[in-house]
């Protein structure tokens, strides 16, 4: 299912159809998208990367809807291959990686990319339940660099800061 946005849509039109709509359709694929537009449009976000895509549809929502931020989908870094440069994101998304050990790998391969003052987010649906998730991972890594991840408004499963 490809999404598509009419120009005549204002952000808070898509917002809503995002949020109420189809988070009751299609197993709720879209149900992060509301809040990391929310963030797109307080940070003035120019660069945008989402980080495991097998199911997620953000990038394509992200490109529909902001025509001028360049994105990027990907499940993994090439080695070697300058794929993506240090200090060269505004934004980067992690989708539903929901084990400590990938996190953190991926934390580790794909931080150094986002610019500081960059917007680091994800989703985790284990967040709240105690299980031992990428949250944990994350919140690891926000000790180590005196950073407090905040919760969004939609989707409290979602998480973000500031790099």
């Amino acid at each position: 299912m490809k999404l598509s946005v009419k120009d005549d849509y204002t952000l808070p039109d898509i917002m809503h159809y995002l949020g109420t709509e189809t988070s009751l359709l299609n197993d709720g694929r879209y149900r992060t998208t509301p809040d990391i537009l929310q963030l797109i449009v307080d940070n003035s976000v120019e660069s945008f990367l989402e980080v495991n895509t097998d199911d997620s549809h953000v990038c394509e929502v992200v490109e529909a809807v902001f025509h001028d931020i360049k994105t990027q989908c990907t499940d993994h870094l090439p080695k070697g291959s300058g794929y993506v440069k240090h200090n060269s994101l505004d934004m980067i998304y992690f989708d539903n990686i929901n084990s400590f050990d990938d996190m953190t790998d991926k934390l580790n391969e794909w931080l150094p990319k986002v610019k500081s003052g960059g917007i680091v987010v994800g989703y985790d649906p284990t967040r709240f339940t105690g299980t031992v998730g990428s949250f944990l991972a994350v919140s690891n890594y926000c000790d180590i660099h005196n950073i407090v991840p905040e919760s969004c408004v939609v989707n409290p499963m979602v998480y973000w800061f500031t790099k």
